[in-house]
């Protein structure tokens, strides 16, 4: 089961499964997504860059990187880096991960509401030239882990 939603800002697709973000020039606003993870579970996301005609962004070269804090303006050690992984240059093709172990170790308030399970998080391109652009940030809601 798939669940597809299409933004118009930024052709950004978003499913259960992929993270479709299109344009070659994200400009200075990058895509808003929220997400949620559930801790003590493998959260892992695939997306796809692609350019304004759908055409995929060749990510040769370039590296992927995401952080999750507890807010935007914390410095220091994030709570989460957040595993970039390229896995198809030529096609725009990479991968996100955040582990159970890393998800376990995050302190949760007892609903999902609370200002302990709520976080920030981003990810940002860096093209083979060092021009760095952020192409998609949220909040993070982190359910809590029953199961220990």
């Amino acid at each position: 089961f798939s669940l597809n939603y299409q933004a118009t800002v930024s052709s950004l697709r978003i499913s259960r499964t992929m993270i479709v973000i299109s344009q070659r020039t994200f400009g200075h606003k990058c895509e808003r997504r929220d997400i949620r993870m559930h801790q003590g579970s493998t959260w892992r996301r695939p997306i796809e860059l692609v350019d304004y005609l759908g055409v995929a962004v060749d990510l040769s070269g370039c590296l992927l990187r995401g952080n999750v804090r507890k807010n935007a303006l914390d410095i220091g050690t994030p709570l989460i880096t957040i595993a970039c992984t390229i896995t198809d240059a030529a096609s725009g093709y990479a991968e996100l991960l955040v582990t159970d172990t890393e998800l376990a170790s995050i302190t949760t308030g007892e609903r999902l509401n609370d200002a302990a399970s709520r976080h920030w998080y981003d990810v940002e391109l860096e093209w083979s030239d060092g021009y760095v652009q952020r192409i998609v940030e949220g909040r993070v809601a982190i359910f809590r882990e029953v199961t220990k």
